[in-house]
């Protein structure tokens, strides 16, 4: 659950993220945690993910697991945000994107709600 902390409060093995686009990433990433963990402590849909608010958690954290672990690397004089890593997050981030537009998470068209 290491990712779920440090989405809380920013902080890998006692420092923040370096300035640069991992640690923009992170931010938004966090935003969006702290938005579905509010939803989910509410007992609500969240209003973009609707049905899928409990999936967000899990997107969220499997994000910030990619962030932490290149920024490691990175503070380590290893190869940091390697393509494989962000690939990875990429997939996850579409589910977002999808989400945003309207659609389900794989990118299906919402079926027409019953009112």
């Amino acid at each position: 659950m290491e990712a779920g902390s440090v989405l809380h409060d920013g902080v890998i093995d006692g420092e923040y993220f370096r300035p640069g686009p991992l640690r923009e990433e992170f931010r938004r990433i966090q935003k969006w945690w702290h938005e579905v963990c509010a939803a989910e402590n509410a007992e609500r849909e969240h209003p973009v993910l609707k049905d899928e608010t409990r999936c967000g958690t899990d997107w969220c954290i499997a994000i910030a697991q990619e962030l932490i672990d290149s920024e490691r690397d990175a503070r380590a004089g290893e190869p940091g945000d390697t393509e494989t890593r962000k690939c990875r997050r990429a997939v996850t981030w579409e589910r977002f994107e999808n989400l945003e537009r309207g659609l389900m998470s794989n990118g299906v068209a919402r079926p027409a709600s019953r009112s």
